[in-house]
């Protein structure tokens, strides 16, 4: 840092940015602005109430900038088409005259969607002001979360940078962090400024709980992410539950098949092993193992890797190698991912057997030792 230079803060969104010498910053141009936030952050009543309040903002700027309402489903989406056409009363945003635009996926005709997308951001002729110059207006784009991703909604008008930029409304969150910047990215673009506005029911079920939640000073918007990210731990730890179930039983299914291919189960292991498939993911890890060390108690499971490393291979009479006595190799087909098992030593070469299935060359994706006390 050289004290005798001005410094200049860089933000970028959510209370993030960095310090950069003033020099370095007047040399190059960023890429991504911070949209600003011009809601008031009130809590409307009802989704009425919340949609009269979209048609009033956006009633407001779109005679400043291109609006874009982000409403829940498509119904929402022509109920705000319908107010906001019967509350502009103009020629210019009347019933066909293009002023607001309903982009929703057409399933005839795809390309419509991208055409709404390219006209919703152009400007709108009015007529004369009461000086008699040109009176420009832009257009209201109402859409649902399919246009809040990914679209470049292109500003082009430096008019509309100076306004604020294009001007995203939404009128419900998501428990995503990562929809949610995907939907502010849809303005402040190519370094173009942009603003934002939630306008939030208060009825809505992910507003009622966050609000107990809420901290001071918190905005509604962050403790409902907040949330979501709470959510989102809960079921990956679940999830993390049903994967290590999954690769308990892949362990357990190459033991199960090398015993079988070896023709060293019986019927009752059999069935048990079929049952003990159909009801493991009700079950919990130790009692899975329990219920295999009953259908083949000398199968030694290990707690993490299948694998065998040398030193814990017990000593073998038939070589001096410690090489197993018999092996089973897993073999997975790079076409169609068809698995099957087949005997195989690590001190010969790997075997070369084609897919039973389809007939494309397999891999070998798993080794099995198979020892003369266990599996």
């Amino acid at each position: 840092r050289n004290d005798s230079k001005a410094l200049v803060r860089v933000d970028f969104g959510d209370s993030k940015g960095l310090w950069y010498q003033d020099s370095c910053v007047s040399k190059c141009m960023t890429s991504k602005r911070a949209p600003a936030d011009i809601g008031s952050g009130d809590l409307l009543k009802g989704y009425l109430a919340q949609e009269q309040a979209v048609v009033e903002l956006a009633a407001i700027k779109c005679l400043e900038v291109p609006v874009l309402v982000l409403a829940r489903n498509p119904e929402a989406v022509h109920r705000i088409s319908a107010a906001l056409k019967d509350h502009l009363g103009h020629e210019c945003y009347g019933e066909g005259t293009g002023g607001v635009l309903e982009l929703l996926q057409n399933p005839r005709n795809p390309q419509e969607f991208v055409e709404t997308v390219q006209q919703s951001t152009e400007a709108l002729d009015l007529g004369q002001d009461e000086n008699g110059g040109a009176l420009r207006g832009w257009r209201i784009t109402i859409t649902t979360a399919e246009g809040g991703r990914g679209h470049d909604y292109r500003v082009v008008d430096p008019m509309i940078d100076d306004n604020g930029g294009l001007l995203v409304i939404l009128t419900w969150m998501p428990w995503s962090e990562r929809e949610w910047i995907q939907f502010l990215g849809r303005t402040s673009r190519q370094d173009h400024a942009g603003q934002y506005a939630v306008l939030l029911d208060a009825e809505d079920e992910k507003v009622l709980v966050a609000l107990p939640n809420k901290l001071h000073g918190e905005s509604l918007p962050r403790t409902i992410l907040k949330e979501g990210d709470k959510a989102t731990a809960k079921q990956l730890e679940s999830v993390g539950d049903e994967i290590f179930k999954a690769k308990l039983m892949h362990q357990l299914t190459s033991h199960y098949w090398t015993a079988f291919k070896a023709e060293e189960t019986d019927k009752n292991q059999d069935w048990s092993w079929k049952r003990l498939c159909e009801e493991y993911t009700k079950l919990a890890g130790d009692v899975i193992k329990a219920k295999f060390k009953e259908i083949l108690p000398d199968v030694v499971i290990k707690d993490e890797a299948t694998k065998v490393t040398r030193e814990e291979r017990p000593p073998s009479k038939h070589t001096s190698t410690g090489a197993p006595l018999k092996s089973m190799v897993e073999l997975t087909c790079a076409k169609c991912g068809h698995i099957a098992f087949t005997h195989w030593r690590p001190d010969r070469p790997a075997p070369q057997v084609n897919c039973e299935k389809c007939g494309a060359r397999t891999l070998v994706s798993a080794f099995v030792p198979v020892y003369a006390s266990t599996i």
